[in-house]
């Protein structure tokens, strides 16, 4: 996912560059609305993201499950929903950024 975010972040940056180096108006303004436009679509991505892991913390936390192992492999609930809620912080850290510019 942050390597996502990073490379539409970089887009973003190579967009707005063009922008301020570019003499025509038409083209400046034409690549400011592609800049809100990925902005608008980013955001939109990771709060459709957050929104999922929500829905899933409250499925998991409504219905807990005990740690398991099989096949030698061990399954901890209390993992898996601490990678949840670091998903869901992360999202948080993302749109705050991306609202700052």
């Amino acid at each position: 996912m942050q390597e996502n975010y990073d490379k539409i972040q970089q887009a973003i940056t190579t967009v707005e560059m063009i922008a301020k180096t570019h003499a025509a108006i038409n083209v400046r303004e034409d690549c400011f609305i592609a800049v809100e436009f990925m902005r608008c679509a980013m955001l939109t991505h990771l709060k459709l993201i957050q929104g999922n892991i929500i829905s899933t913390i409250i499925q998991v936390t409504a219905e807990p499950k005990p740690d398991y192992t099989l096949d030698g492999q061990t399954v901890s609930w209390a993992d898996y929903l601490a990678k949840l809620r670091d998903t869901v912080n992360w999202c948080d850290q993302m749109i705050a950024g991306s609202k700052k510019s």
